[in-house]
């Protein structure tokens, strides 16, 4: 008797620990999709500036510090000019991680 009282006990521990787990799990997806429902449309970054910008490949139009980088390293999400497949100024935007030292 006593060892099936052990098997109920670890069973109920294990069920109370999966859903404790699930619930900060529905918990976090709730907040991330929240977050990403309080922001609609096109971030501000990713408009382009007002007024005349340098179209020569390369100039750095915007650039903000990124958050999250890997240790050891600095990073930004920039937007610069480029040229499209027929020659034509636009522009681009990306990520560039730069290690320390």
């Amino acid at each position: 008797m006593r060892h099936l009282t052990s098997h109920r006990f670890a069973f109920g521990f294990f069920a109370a620990l999966l859903a404790f787990v699930g619930g900060l799990v529905a918990v976090e997806a709730a907040r991330v999709a929240g977050n990403a429902l309080e922001r609609p449309g096109v971030p501000e970054f990713y408009t382009a500036p007002a007024g005349p910008i340098d179209p020569t490949p390369g100039t750095v139009v915007k650039a903000d510090p990124l958050l999250g980088v890997p240790f050891a390293a600095r990073g930004w999400r920039i937007m610069y000019t480029s040229t499209d497949v027929h020659g034509e100024p636009v522009l681009s935007t990306g990520v560039l991680v730069v290690p320390l030292g």
